[in-house]
């Protein structure tokens, strides 16, 4: 289980849409697990059910890891904020700087920049492994690019990715400037404006990043992968 990538409400009051990768350690193909769950009490005022049932399954095969290899290229997906994670490093900024909640940055608070509902992706996602071959999915959550990238790449490669490829949101400059925190630091803690990767084979790059743009994503070019030896790395370059 490589982590949850996706929770999202459904059409109706009390379905959830829960979206998984699923990889074994041996490599073998991982898959994005779909499953829709009907909400007790909604089935209970029905009349049919007493717990939460699982209602549909769904398997979208995502490649395995020997499909993934030098010459495939990163696709950034954009992230509305911090996303739930490193909040314990946001508090202490917070406190050692004297803020409030309620200062402005930019134009909006900081409340509104920390409390920025996590941006789902699982839609565009599952539409995109329909239409072309996925080798990877890398969820950015706690621990950064260093830490999530490395998870779905096999061994002998190394992630290069261009963080001058897209323009963080200001929350981020923020919490580094006044927590002093360093640039490796800022990446292994943030997802720092990029909150999903797709691994694609190069010759797929435009197809994916104008389906994931038409889907609503901010969608672009981030990095590539080039042979390496040993565990799988990232290196973060400008």
């Amino acid at each position: 289980e490589a982590g949850l990538i996706a929770e999202d409400d459904g059409p109706e009051r009390g379905v959830r849409c829960l979206g998984r990768v699923l990889d074994d350690e041996a490599g073998g193909p991982g898959q994005v697990l779909v499953l829709v769950v009907v909400a007790a009490a909604d089935l209970q005022q029905a009349g049919r059910h007493e717990h939460p049932v699982l209602v549909a399954a769904h398997h979208h095969p995502v490649g395995d890891r020997q499909q993934r290899q030098a010459g495939d290229v990163l696709i950034g997906l954009g992230s509305s904020g911090p996303h739930s994670n490193g909040y314990s490093l946001i508090r202490k900024i917070l406190e050692v700087s004297g803020s409030k909640l309620t200062d402005m940055l930019e134009d909006r608070s900081l409340a509104d920049w920390l409390l920025a509902p996590t941006r789902i992706y699982v839609k565009p996602l599952l539409a995109l492994c329909s239409r072309l071959p996925v080798h990877a999915l890398a969820h950015i959550t706690g621990g950064g690019l260093s830490e999530n990238l490395p998870r779905v790449l096999p061994a002998d490669t190394l992630a290069v990715v261009d963080t001058s490829s897209w323009q963080q949101p200001a929350i981020f400059d923020w919490l580094q400037h006044n927590g002093n925190v360093a640039n490796n630091e800022m990446f292994r803690t943030f997802n720092c404006g990029i909150g999903m990767v797709v691994c694609v084979a190069a010759g797929d790059a435009l197809a994916a990043i104008e389906h994931l743009t038409n889907q609503g994503e901010d969608a672009r070019l981030i990095g590539h992968i080039e042979p390496a030896s040993g565990a799988p790395e990232v290196r973060l370059v400008t």
